[in-house]
């Protein structure tokens, strides 16, 4: 049994007696270290944090036809289930439909290795990318209207994820301070070795550098927002967190990290400067860092240029940046060769979001699922307490965008789209800090009301 396991069931243990309380925070805790496996070894790699989403979706759901079974109407919530019949619809029938045209699966040839074309039929990557998704979106019911969650509750999670992975840098630059690879590094996955080529790459407590680049990222992105909505001595973990984050992200060596990045902190200090302008406190504070972060810039800009100049250069160009383009750009001919209809989820493989959502649930699903992240993620505009979350969230779907077509298995979306949904119920300019089910009622009602926006 792993160490991860072990950890995992005696966290469920002690979350039981107070689950709609305490089940949120270990959820949390399971993103240190998302593809570490949690069974024993010889059985399927399930990692910590699918184990606990899948309790936590029994208990709500067996809470929910014991108490309260009527359809939840928090915004997106029938858009997201149209979308998840279409995707289970067209998964079901594509393979039948379009039988034998070419698709790039999770298939390798075996002379070198590289992801090939293979005819369309049915695999096991359909049956288990559609129970991903059906754990994904009862995980994203159950946060978005079972549960009382914290604004912070995010903080755990991340905040391992970061740490673990700059102690993994620490220990290979240094060789003190050994890193637990056995107890990380405990999947089936294929692991990249940072250390085997010249130009080091840190993959923390990910398979591969790109997974670093999408958490680490959206941590930033997290970091940098509460930094400027919270007030007390949180906020040194907030900045801890973010400056984790970017450190990871610099020895990542990652594209992703760099252009998803970029366009990440516009998203950030734009809403830091919205919620200063809204209340007119904390513009003072922006003003003096963004003019700091100036100064800064021009003290250091050669080794920035340097190190962006050299990534880009490296990549564009690269055997793998041809490949993953030229599997996007067949995943756009394969939707018009289906007649906008998809293939199916798990039956094609491209290597960005949304040419994963375009070849694989058509233009039918790509279009139910950009009406359910306008109708989450708009709603979340409007409630300053959702917008770290909303933040979060935006971040993986522009970095997944960049990077990353496999957005179904990512729990950090889908945890975070929950939130989102959550907290954006709650009237605008409220904030639920509430650990307790009697407390979020009175939240509820109106009567605990936080000076946070």
């Amino acid at each position: 049994m792993p160490v991860i396991g072990i950890l995992t069931a005696l966290g469920l243990l002690v979350c039981l007696r107070d689950w709609r309380v305490r089940m949120p925070w270990l959820l949390s805790l399971g993103l240190a270290a998302p593809v570490s496996s949690a069974l024993p070894a010889g059985a399927p790699a399930l990692p910590a944090i699918y184990l606990i989403a899948f309790v936590l979706v029994v208990l709500c759901a067996w809470d929910w036809v014991f108490n309260h079974p009527t359809f939840p109407t928090w915004a997106g919530s029938t858009l997201i289930v149209v979308f998840v019949g279409w995707t289970a619809l067209i998964t079901l029938a594509g393979p039948t439909l379009f039988d034998g045209i070419g698709v790039y699966t999770a298939q390798f040839e075996a002379s070198d290795g590289r992801v090939a074309l293979f005819p369309l039929t049915y695999t096991g990557s359909n049956a288990a990318q559609l129970i991903y998704i059906l754990v994904a979106v009862a995980l994203l019911f159950a946060l978005a209207s079972r549960l009382p969650l914290s604004r912070h509750v995010l903080l755990p999670g991340l905040f391992g994820c970061m740490a673990l992975s700059l102690w993994r840098l620490v220990s290979e630059k240094t060789g003190i301070l050994p890193f637990p690879v056995s107890a990380i590094d405990s999947g089936n996955l294929t692991f990249i070795d940072g250390t085997a080529t010249g130009d080091y790459r840190l993959r923390g407590v990910f398979s591969e550098p790109s997974g670093l680049a999408h958490y680490a990222t959206g941590a930033m992105a997290l970091g940098i927002v509460m930094l400027f909505m919270c007030r007390g001595r949180i906020r040194i973990a907030y900045a801890a967190l973010a400056g984790m984050a970017g450190i990871n992200l610099i020895y990542a060596h990652s594209g992703t990290g760099l252009i998803g990045g970029g366009l990440v902190l516009v998203l950030a200090f734009g809403l830091v400067a919205a919620r200063a302008i809204r209340n007119n406190r904390g513009f003072t504070e922006l003003v003096v860092l963004a003019c700091a972060g100036l100064v800064a810039a021009l003290f250091v800009w050669r080794p920035i240029v340097a190190y962006a100049s050299g990534l880009i250069n490296d990549k564009v160009g690269s055997t793998s940046y041809n490949e993953r383009t030229g599997w996007d750009l067949y995943s756009l001919k394969l939707t018009t060769d289906t007649f906008g209809l998809g293939v199916g989820i798990g039956s094609n493989r491209p290597s960005t979001l949304w040419p994963t959502l375009l070849s694989c649930t058509g233009i039918i699903g790509t279009a139910l699922f950009i009406a359910f992240l306008i109708a989450v993620l708009g709603r979340a505009s409007r409630v300053p307490a959702a917008w770290p979350a909303m933040a979060l969230a935006m971040s993986v779907l522009i970095t997944r965008s960049v990077a990353g077509g496999s957005f179904v298995a990512d729990p950090l979306l889908w945890v975070a789209l929950g939130i989102c949904a959550n907290l954006s119920g709650l009237p605008t300019g409220e904030t639920r800090e509430t650990m307790s089910p009697a407390l979020s009622a009175t939240s509820r009602r109106g009567s605990l009301r936080s000076s946070a926006p």
